[in-house]
């Protein structure tokens, strides 16, 4: 028997969460990449989950990002990561 994955509904406590931080996008980006690697979805399907999970005033800079309309995961996550200057810094 198939077990479905579900992900989980935004505002739940066990969806996905970015506070707007700089020192919190790298790991909100690696929670969204390994749910939904575990459930199975295309690297188009993460784009829209990350803008889905991010806070609103964040999902709507982000949807603005050529990246945004794109099926490459990484060069969003690369175009996302160039809006948060430190968020690579130790």
């Amino acid at each position: 028997m198939t077990t479905v994955f579900k992900t989980p509904l935004r505002g739940t406590n066990v969806a996905p969460k970015f506070d707007g931080t700089s020192t919190r996008l790298i790991p909100y980006l690696e929670d969204i990449e390994q749910l939904l690697d575990h459930a199975g979805h295309t690297s188009e399907q993460c784009i829209k989950s990350a803008i889905h999970y991010a806070p609103a005033d964040e999902s709507e800079t982000w949807m603005m990002l050529d990246e945004a309309l794109g099926k490459d995961w990484n060069k969003f996550v690369k175009a996302v990561k160039a809006l948060y200057p430190s968020c690579e810094e130790d």
